[in-house]
């Protein structure tokens, strides 16, 4: 399955160079420009920002 996932893609926050959020990209069609975001993990957002 991992062989399949295409364009593994993290989210960094600049002012700390902390990951924040992480996808992929599947079954990506070429031809039809679609395919699937899995794998998403996002990081828990800061107090001030709720």
């Amino acid at each position: 399955m991992l062989n399949e996932r295409l364009e593994p893609t993290v989210v960094i926050k600049k002012e700390t160079n902390e990951v924040v959020a992480y996808g992929n990209i599947y079954d990506y069609d070429v031809v039809e420009s679609i395919g699937w975001l899995g794998y998403v993990i996002v990081s828990p957002a800061p107090p001030w920002l709720l």
